[in-house]
């Protein structure tokens, strides 16, 4: 997807039932480069613990992030602590919050 032109100019992307074939590191290091796009992520329930396990260290690298010059993505997964969700819709909301100020 981050190949096709001018995809970086979405202003959201909302996607669901998202298969592990998804290549998730590529996505984390366009979308920490990308100030415009709003991002919603559901994964399907069939993916792998392995795949889970690479999902959440996404997460944990954008919740440590103190100062984010990106949209926060919000992904949901299957084997998502409680915490990490709450974490990321908190981040999610306050950045979208500051950034409309």
């Amino acid at each position: 997807m981050v190949k096709i032109p001018h995809f970086s100019n979405l202003e959201s992307l909302y996607l669901s039932e998202i298969p592990e074939e998804f290549d998730i590191e590529s996505f984390y290091d366009f979308a920490t480069g990308n100030q415009k796009t709003e991002f919603d992520f559901i994964f399907s329930f069939e993916i792998s613990l392995d795949y889970q396990i690479r999902l959440s260290a996404v997460v944990d690298k954008i919740l440590q992030t103190e100062n984010h010059s990106y949209q926060i993505p919000v992904m949901l997964f299957d084997g998502m602590t409680r915490e990490m969700s709450e974490l990321a819709m908190d981040r999610s909301v306050a950045f979208d919050k500051v950034r409309k100020q």
